[in-house]
């Protein structure tokens, strides 16, 4: 989670996915959480996490290990090594050792965690799906649309033949948006 540091420790919320880091120093708090302020824009966040770099790997996650991360989204509790590499049979020509890779660099992003059960290793998220995807299409329309969602939806319609329902859900978006607003 990430929250904008205010006076007298008091926080509100704020996605991680609209801030760009500049600088970040981090310490231990209590219980085992680390917070790591990040410079964004002059304003200072703190990420708070049970894990120091869980809120950071979210942007360094490749879009082959984002298919080993659905996985492990689309199913509870945790799964084994070779758990994922039968799951992703079908999905991928990739060899058991490819998908045994990318658990690994998964662990090291702080993506995932593994605990020993015996002779292997169960592993689970500590990224959330809707967290990823939120920073994705952020990443997007800060790069290609400086940051204007106005500015996608426009390119996007202009390019692409929407749907009836399409048109209706964003219709009752912005009135939701607008009497909330």
């Amino acid at each position: 989670m990430l929250q904008r540091a205010r006076d007298g420790d008091v926080r509100t919320s704020l996605d991680l996915t609209s801030a760009r880091k500049t600088s970040s120093t981090s310490t231990r708090g209590a219980a085992g959480q680390y917070h790591v302020r990040l410079r964004v824009d002059m304003t200072y966040y703190t990420c708070i996490n049970k894990f120091k770099y869980n809120c950071m790997s979210l942007m360094n996650i490749s879009e082959a290990e984002s298919q080993v991360m659905e996985v492990f989204w689309s199913t509870e509790g945790s799964l084994s090594a070779d758990d994922v590499v039968a799951a992703m049979h079908n999905d991928r020509d990739w060899s058991a050792g490819t998908i045994r890779t990318f658990l690994t660099r998964l662990v090291k992003k702080r993506a995932l965690t593994a605990t020993r059960d015996g002779r292997r290793y169960l592993y689970r998220p500590l990224i959330r799906r809707q967290d990823y995807v939120d920073h994705q299409s952020r990443k997007v329309i800060d790069r290609l649309f400086g940051g204007r969602v106005a500015s996608f939806i426009t390119h996007f319609s202009e390019r692409q033949n929407l749907s009836r329902d399409d048109i209706k859900e964003l219709k009752r978006l912005i009135k939701r948006l607008d009497h909330d607003g």
